[in-house]
């Protein structure tokens, strides 16, 4: 069923993949940032320019009356189906058991999105990032091996949305597969990290930051594969 959803710091490379998506699914979007969003999109989503760490415009544009495409001052209050917050915070930790306290006060679905190291396909260099990622993987152990394809993080997001009665929950925000050619993934992490314990047995090309959870939970299913962005090509007779 669509519903009305309120976007806060949209505007972003993550928000506007989002955004995209839960239109596409039929939902009412407004976005919530300090800058307006992009054409098209501005011509699709209203965006109301407020500084989010000013409690009372934000505490102002969460409870106006209006329609998403225009100010209706005739329309009954609304309150929206679901807050996807967007906006930096200074320490996830801190923002995870805030939540995690509200959730549990109020009875109330939070969930939490870890994203990993995002990519778009207009981003530059996305071809020698992962051929980086390929041919000098000890660079890249602060990313988990992982990634975010945007387009994917959308669909994170829409099914988040559509998908209720969870309580809170943190889920892995990644893409399926690990950022390197070798065959098994348990292979190359014992090559790369020999004194790191395994404490289940991994999927064959499973990311590190395992986004099982998201699947199992949310039924995300992966439609971008980061092979399509490199050069050298992914195709299973190219792994070592």
């Amino acid at each position: 069923m669509p519903k009305r959803i309120i976007v806060t710091g949209g505007s972003g490379k993550a928000g506007q993949y989002i955004i995209r998506r839960l239109l596409k699914a039929g939902h009412e979007v407004l976005n919530l940032d300090c800058v307006p969003l992009p054409d098209p999109l501005s011509t699709e989503v209203t965006t109301l320019q407020v500084d989010l760490t000013n409690l009372s415009e934000v505490y102002s544009a969460l409870t106006s009356q209006f329609y998403l495409t225009e100010l209706r001052s005739e329309l009954p209050d609304r309150i929206p189906g679901a807050i996807i917050n967007l906006a930096a915070h200074s320490n996830d930790v801190c923002a995870e058991r805030v939540a995690r306290g509200f959730a549990r006060r109020f009875g109330a679905d939070v969930y939490v999105m870890r994203i990993g190291r995002l990519v778009a396909p207009d981003d530059e260099g996305l071809a020698s990032m992962f051929e980086s990622y390929v041919k000098e993987p000890e660079r890249w152990k602060v990313h988990g091996w992982s990634y975010t394809d945007a387009r994917d993080l959308g669909q994170m997001f829409a099914r988040a949305v559509e998908v209720d009665m969870l309580g809170f929950q943190i889920f892995n925000a990644t893409n399926n597969e690990i950022t390197n050619l070798q065959r098994s993934s348990t292979e190359f992490l014992q090559r790369v990290c020999p004194d790191v314990p395994f404490t289940r047995e991994m999927e064959t090309r499973e990311a590190p930051v395992s986004n099982r959870k998201i699947r199992e939970l949310l039924g995300f299913e992966e439609e971008h594969s980061w092979p399509e962005y490199f050069q050298g090509g992914g195709s299973a007779d190219k792994y070592e």
